[in-house]
């Protein structure tokens, strides 16, 4: 009985503790949403770096951090963003668009052509 008892007890608190990490990437991927709507492109890259570390494989974090970087002026981080974006969801052409205007603006445009192939 105090085994099935414990046994329901660690069940729960592990559903529990799943469901709170789903949580929080998701208010993370919100709040990052948001800062990078309202122009707020470091609070939005913050935001984006903590979603990177809790599932490094979400694509669209690596994505919109990009885009933040790329209204920053930092290229070079943008298209590094969006590569990594691209290793992971290399289907998506809307990230392969977005590296590709971040190349036409830094000192090697013509890298553009084959990073759309």
């Amino acid at each position: 009985m105090r085994l099935a008892r414990l046994i329901s007890v660690l069940t729960m608190l592990a559903a529990a503790f799943c469901a709170r990490a789903q949580y929080d990437i998701d208010q993370f991927f919100i709040r990052g949403q948001m800062a990078l709507n309202e122009g707020q492109y470091l609070q939005a890259i913050n935001n984006f770096n903590v979603l990177v570390r809790l599932d490094p494989s979400l694509h669209q974090a690596y994505f919109l951090r990009g885009i933040a970087k790329y209204n920053l002026g930092d290229f070079g981080g943008a298209e590094t963003d969006f590569d990594k974006s691209i290793e992971i969801n290399p289907i998506d052409g809307s990230i392969r668009a977005g590296n590709c205007f971040t190349i036409l603006l830094s000192p090697r445009p013509m890298h553009a052509v084959t990073a759309m192939a």
